[in-house]
């Protein structure tokens, strides 16, 4: 046996998503000679999921993605290999029992991921436990992978605070959304199917075959319905925009809430009641009472009346000139949108949108495509060999001098685009040399903590917008504590004390509701804080910048600097 093939089957892999690219990795490592892989992903499989992720199949609608991909690589491409450990994992990457003792088990991490929080989580596990990790993305016929190496390599997080990208996965749409772009496609969706020329993989109703296999074909009180196109279920019901209402925000709600997997880790939605959203009147306006357009968010009780008046008029138009095509410049097809998604968010917790925002958001949506799936999920194991031909495992690497490693890095470390090609561009495939850290970066910066300003308004920011929306949610820390950055010890909110308190009482919940400004250890115009995550072995300091902002600027208002570089 050769020494790069005893490598490549002692060698033991952590695969994170078994997805669109995941698929592909899973399959590709099992056929090159991979023995120990381990593959972890929380979500379960949906219709909408098999036009690309080839390892599963109708019967499959419902069940762990991590379990099936692995049964069915175990049967169908090494049924006949000794020594094979595979193993599926289905849970999420961030709980804290994948700590970095977790990651230090690995030979080498592969992020198949679609979102960047959990992206940057692995991202900063990876570089605590010295493992090498391939990262990688798709974005319609484009895709990337990169080598991303402690010491040696920039990082996932050296671009500093990237925007999410624009992919979805429809399963996300159909069952569980969690950000306002989720509830944007969805609307977008129901527009087509409504008043287009709507496509049958997009169905914005919930999954029933999952629905039927966790629950049977019907429940004492809830029957499952039979699948019925949503445009021949309108037309039964005369477009009745009330009937429509009903079906789409409580009905359809209620189905889901059936399919008990999906909310044993995710907030469960909240069915809408008619009457009681048509009591809300509030909506948001200047500080010196002007309306501010299309940049106002819309009262619940707008959203309902907007939804039922667009239903009237896109349906006279279908009648009159046929298929609709939505348009962001058409103001009835984006108010349907805005109306729509904005319910469709109030039923799941998820920040509403102003007009303004939906228009720049449901204008530039890229699907995931299965080929491009495939050529990224081949570079990413072809990156794999290439490492483990060069680079010594385990302890072996750990001892190496910075002079030995970096002269390896110069002949296996490199970033791969997959581009898309014209009549003046025809690189396919593009290959690059490794860029090295960032020193102010977030996820690899070495020696002194990296120090970040957050300039808000302390008055109208509460606890709960910096440790959700900020802390957690654009700087991806998973099990936060904060401190003030000083030699007292006062801790102002810790992540654990937070989940325990609030299954015991109100107290926490009452802390977080609090204005920052109202907190005592929290002083205008600056606060310096220690954010500290034991699970990702990361802290930095943040800097509290009190900046004076209209109500309406709130809304949407904070602003990063990294080190004195905004970003």
């Amino acid at each position: 046996m050769s020494d790069l093939n005893e490598k490549i089957e002692k060698s033991k892999i952590l695969l994170v998503g078994a997805g669109g690219i995941g698929c592909e990795v899973l399959k590709n490592l099992t056929l090159t000679g991979f023995k120990n892989i381990d593959a972890i992903d929380l979500d379960t499989i949906d219709v909408s999921n098999l036009n690309r992720q080839f390892l599963f199949n109708k019967s499959n609608v419902g069940q762990s993605k991590s379990e099936v991909a692995i049964s069915i690589a175990k049967k169908e491409y090494c049924p006949d290999q000794d020594g094979l450990n595979l193993r599926a994992i289905h849970k999420s990457i961030t709980l804290s029992e994948f700590d970095v003792d977790f990651f230090k088990n690995y030979t080498l991490v592969i992020n198949a991921l679609d979102n960047r929080a959990a992206r940057s989580h692995v991202n900063r596990m990876c570089l605590a436990a010295e493992i090498p990790l391939l990262e990688s993305g798709t974005a319609g016929y484009t895709g990337q992978l990169k080598l991303i190496k402690n010491s040696l390599t920039s990082c996932y997080e050296c671009d500093g605070l990237q925007k999410e990208g624009r992919t979805f996965a429809t399963c996300t749409i159909r069952n569980t959304p969690s950000q306002p772009i989720h509830c944007i496609v969805w609307a977008k969706h129901l527009f087509h199917q409504l008043f287009g020329e709507d496509d049958p993989d997009n169905d914005v109703s919930p999954q029933i075959e999952q629905i039927q296999k966790e629950n049977g074909a019907s429940t004492n009180n809830n029957p499952a319905p039979k699948m019925v196109r949503t445009r021949d279920w309108a037309n039964a019901n005369s477009y009745d925009p009330m009937l429509i209402f009903e079906k789409l925000f409580n009905d359809d709600i209620n189905y889901l809430l059936l399919m008990d997997n999906l909310w044993k880790e995710r907030a469960k939605p909240v069915p809408l009641i008619y009457e009681n959203l048509m009591k809300d009147t509030a909506s948001k306006e200047s500080g010196n009472g002007i309306e501010l357009g299309n940049q106002r968010l819309w009262s619940l009780r707008e959203c309902i009346e907007v939804f039922s008046e667009t239903i009237h008029k896109l349906h006279k138009r279908l009648q009159a000139t046929g298929y609709q095509h939505w348009d962001k410049d058409d103001e009835v097809a984006l108010n349907f949108v805005v109306a729509a998604s904005n319910l469709r968010s109030k039923c799941f917790n998820i920040e509403r949108k102003s007009p303004f925002d939906v228009k720049s958001i449901a204008g530039n949506i890229i699907p995931a495509i299965s080929s491009t799936n495939s050529i990224i999920g081949g570079l990413l194991v072809l990156q794999a060999i290439r490492l483990l031909k060069k680079i010594p495992i385990g302890d072996a690497y750990r001892k190496m001098t910075d002079s030995a490693r970096n002269d390896l890095l110069k002949e296996t470390g490199r970033s791969t685009y997959l581009n898309y090609t014209s009549l003046t561009r025809k690189d396919l495939i593009s290959s690059f040399e490794c860029a090295p850290p960032v020193p102010t970066c977030l996820g690899c910066a070495k020696g002194n903590i990296p120090e970040v300003e957050i300039h808000l308004s302390m008055a109208q920011t509460t606890l709960a917008d910096l440790v959700d929306k900020i802390v957690m949610g654009a700087l991806h820390f998973v099990c936060p504590d904060i401190s003030l950055n000083n030699d007292s010890g006062i801790i102002i909110w810790s992540k654990d004390e937070d989940t325990e308190e609030e299954g015991d009482g109100k107290a926490s919940t009452d802390v977080r509701q609090k204005h920052l400004i109202d907190l005592p250890h929290i002083k205008s115009p600056k606060t310096r804080l220690l954010i500290s995550d034991l699970i990702q072995d990361k802290q930095i300091i943040m800097v509290l910048i009190d900046e004076d902002v209209t109500e309406e600027e709130h809304n949407s208002f904070f602003y990063v600097k990294i080190n004195g570089h905004e970003v």
